[in-house]
């Protein structure tokens, strides 16, 4: 009944300090400067785990309070881990862009019309890959089975090529209203009024078309070349077995963490995928009226 009646109590003091923590931050963002809205939106979070942390009650074990600590300081890192450094400047993007020569909110883009671009892209991509499938039919057909990774990685590659690497958007993006926002200069409207996103960047549009083309290509031919040769027979500790059972773990890494992302996006995230998280890349209203 003890531990019962001081755990409850302990849940009691942790709502009424996080909401009393909540109002205070959001009205030290009132009294900040509009020109730097990334600092306190980025710091808000991590200020109250360690707010918290510092504030854990005296009977919870030292080791107890050094692991929520490390954890939330560690959750911190990983969330905010980007192949793409980022400026004052972009993170400033990620809320307003420049509208008539004013301000406009380019970041509440609807995730349902997000989800649906990502969609259609991916019922696309399948509509070609079944036409291709029925033209092989007819004749070399064993040839396409032989070649399905490459084929299959032309075809996103011609997609990524008029589209992504053009700076337009994607279908599926098209009929969403959507493009993607990058960290490059400022796009020319493309709609009389509408806001003046970012392109993206070489280097953006590089490592997008490596990490949706070229890498799913290489795992697939990997697993391939693997398992034609038997590496899962060889002896533990080998270095062919450790190389397989390395590739093993780190996909199903990524897709434990594609899962917790998808999660995290529809919790009121702002980016689609990890690829996009990776980059820094959003995705704006091409005419948000």
């Amino acid at each position: 009944g003890d531990v019962t009646s001081r755990v409850v109590e302990e849940l009691k003091r942790f709502r009424d300090w996080k909401q009393n923590l909540i109002q205070e931050i959001d009205l030290s963002r009132v009294g900040n400067d509009a020109s730097s809205p990334s600092s306190s939106s980025s710091s808000s979070s991590s200020l109250l785990s360690q707010e918290y942390a510092a504030r854990l009650p005296g009977w919870l074990p030292g080791r107890a309070r050094r692991f929520v600590n490390n954890t939330t300081s560690f959750a911190r890192k990983i969330y905010d881990f980007s192949l793409i450094p980022s400026t004052p400047e972009d993170e400033k993007e990620k809320i307003v862009g420049v509208h008539q020569g004013g301000e406009v909110e380019v970041s509440k883009v609807m995730r349902v019309n997000q989800l649906d671009a990502q969609t259609l892209d991916d019922d696309l991509h399948q509509l070609l890959w079944v036409g291709l499938e029925r033209i092989a039919r007819h004749g070399g057909q064993g040839l396409l089975l032989q070649w399905r990774a490459e084929a299959k990685a032309l075809l996103k590659f011609t997609i990524f090529w008029n589209t992504i690497w053009a700076q337009k958007s994607t279908p599926g993006m098209e009929l969403q209203n959507l493009i993607l926002i990058g960290l490059g200069k400022r796009r020319p409207r493309f709609v009389p009024g509408a806001p003046r996103l970012r392109l993206l960047t070489y280097r953006q549009r590089v490592l997008y078309g490596v990490l949706t083309i070229f890498a799913p290509w290489l795992l697939t031919r990997s697993k391939d070349y693997m398992s034609d040769r038997q590496w899962i027979g060889f002896q533990r500790g080998s270095i062919r077995r450790v190389i397989y059972e390395l590739v093993n773990a780190l996909e199903l890494a990524w897709d434990a963490a594609s899962i917790v992302h998808i999660l995290v996006f529809l919790a009121g995230g702002t980016y689609r995928n990890l690829v996009e998280r990776l980059l820094r890349i959003r995705v704006g209203y091409v005419n948000p009226r």
